[in-house]
């Protein structure tokens, strides 16, 4: 895609070569973690008073009548059995209370013992998620220093990557990786003091704090940004320093729409290749209506391209986002009102290759199309999904500071940085001259090529470049591809260019003795100029 908004040569004096290397990622905790519930809690033991007044009864009976008749020896025997049942059965309960008390305390004990060791293990787990989430969605200083440095990470992500388009925006509470299943508790039991902190452990370590917060753009047609014009313009600056470090020009590109006023706040994408077409001569960013208009305009032919080549493809396989993918920043809704591509990116936007983020001080002020809304205050955001159930939660986070001058730093830095490729490939764009293999006109030495080659044998010219930049060859003679042709494509496809191409090529390479060309141009236009 192309905008005429503003052009400059590419500067290709200061560009430093960077290749992607592979992506290596921090191992996550995954899993499910079942927390055994404690030993059965046994029954306290009981003081029979039966056992002990029973026995005595029948001694206190037997004792009264060798008292009475003299019996020494019945009523010493009684009055033991009298003192002594109910003694054993005392000792007897303070043995089992003293049992009971001893197991209960090492049933307490080996089960704290057994929450702490869970604990300890699943607080590592939380330090190895974290720094995992760390490295993949550093902060904004961070992100600096990789682009400094032209860390190894820079760039790291793509499309088969699950982190593709997620931009971080700050810091706040995320799921923890591993499922945490508490004991079950059996009301038939009573309460368990064990249970209960089984199940506060269980609770106190399902979230993980302080980890960064996501949006992510690839679920998404259109996100707002929603309060204080300086916290989303801060924010909407952390997620384009996010967005151009974690992901290569060529497969993501930036483009705003801002107020002119803004401009001190915007004009520092105008240092990365990100906000430029791939030959560096396009910005893609506007703050006037005309400039707008032409944007918008361009983009929209893009979409409808990519629109009818996915109509074409074959329906019951589902195709890769088209790329480049655009992240389309709208901060002034004046430069886009009415637009017909706004409709397309707010409904078919994602399948298409684009993501809408506007900006926006009041909620009321977003299109309902926004599927996911980003509330920004002074320390504080919320992030929730437009449209869910009522039950779900938003997500609050620490907005990332992103100031000013670090977002320019990043874009020095990155601005001379151009991609390396292990192989060439298919260019975008190939001028004639390219095509013909010459630097200036003087160069093409016509007649040596009509000299050379022989029309009766072969009709090859070149219509443009291949994977490696080697040249593509269209031969029209009856022993090779011809002599019959149809070229078919939508509208502004590039069907008059390359016809002119092929007229060219043929031109300067067979004498007009050998090959003529008689052309029909019912709409007028692109092949009759030729």
């Amino acid at each position: 895609m192309t905008a005429p908004t503003q052009t400059r040569e590419a500067d290709t004096t200061r560009r430093v070569p960077f290749q992607r290397p592979p992506r290596i990622f921090l191992e996550m905790p995954g899993g499910e973690m079942v927390i055994p519930a404690p030993a059965t809690k046994t029954e306290p033991p009981t003081f029979h008073a039966l056992s002990a007044l029973v026995p005595a009864v029948f001694a206190l009976a037997t004792l009264v009548p060798g008292v009475i008749f003299g019996n020494l020896l019945s009523a010493l025997t009684s009055l033991s059995f009298l003192i002594l049942m109910p003694l054993m059965e005392v000792l007897r309960y303070h043995d089992e209370t003293k049992l009971y008390k001893r197991c209960m305390a090492e049933r307490e004990s080996n089960y704290r013992m057994l929450l702490a060791t869970r604990t300890r293990d699943l607080f590592e787990l939380h330090t190895q998620q974290k720094i995992a989430l760390q490295q993949a969605h550093p902060d904004i200083a961070e992100c600096a220093e990789r682009v400094r440095q032209r860390d190894r990470q820079l760039w790291a992500r793509d499309q088969s990557h699950d982190d593709w388009l997620s931009l971080r925006m700050g810091l706040g509470n995320v799921p923890f990786a591993v499922q945490l299943k508490p004991p079950e508790y059996e009301p038939l039991l009573g309460f368990d003091p064990l249970l209960e902190q089984a199940s506060d452990m269980v609770k106190e370590l399902t979230m993980l704090p302080n980890a960064p917060i996501c949006l992510p753009l690839r679920e998404v047609n259109a996100a707002g940004l929603v309060g204080p014009r300086g916290e989303v313009v801060n924010l909407a600056r952390a997620m384009a320093i996010q967005a151009m470090t974690h992901h290569p020009p060529d497969e993501v590109k930036l483009v705003a729409l801002f107020p002119a006023r803004e401009a001190r706040m915007w004009e520092w994408l105008r240092e990365l290749p990100h906000a430029w077409d791939d030959e560096h001569t396009q910005s893609y960013l506007a703050s006037d209506p005309a400039s707008a208009a032409q944007l918008i305009d361009s983009l929209y032919k893009l979409l409808n391209r990519r629109a009818m080549q996915a109509l074409d493809e074959n329906a019951s396989e589902k195709a890769p986002t088209p790329l480049p993918h655009f992240i389309v920043f709208l901060a002034d809704p004046s430069l886009y009102e009415n637009a017909p591509a706004l409709y397309l990116m707010l409904t078919q936007g994602n399948a298409l290759g684009t993501t809408l983020v506007l900006l926006a001080e009041k909620l009321e002020a977003l299109p309902r199309e926004c599927s996911a809304i980003v509330e920004c205050e002074a320390s504080i955001g919320r992030f929730r999904r437009a449209g869910s159930s009522p039950a779900a939660r938003s997500i609050e986070f620490t907005p990332d500071p992103a100031p000013a001058q670090v977002a320019e730093q990043c874009a020095r830095h990155i601005g001379p940085v151009q991609l390396k490729r292990t192989a060439a490939p298919i260019p975008r764009k190939v001028t004639l001259f390219e095509l013909l293999g010459i630097e200036r006109p003087d160069a093409l030495n016509v007649t040596e090529r009509w000299r050379t080659n022989d029309a009766k044998k072969s009709l090859a010219a070149a219509i443009g470049k291949r994977l490696g930049d080697e040249p593509l060859l269209l031969d029209l003679h009856e022993t090779s591809d011809g002599p019959h042709g149809l070229l078919a494509g939508t509208t502004g496809a590039g069907k008059s260019e390359l016809l002119q191409s092929l007229i060219a090529s043929l031109a300067v390479n067979y004498h007009p003795h050998r090959v003529a060309f008689l052309l029909v141009d019912y709409k007028g236009g692109g092949m009759a100029d030729v």
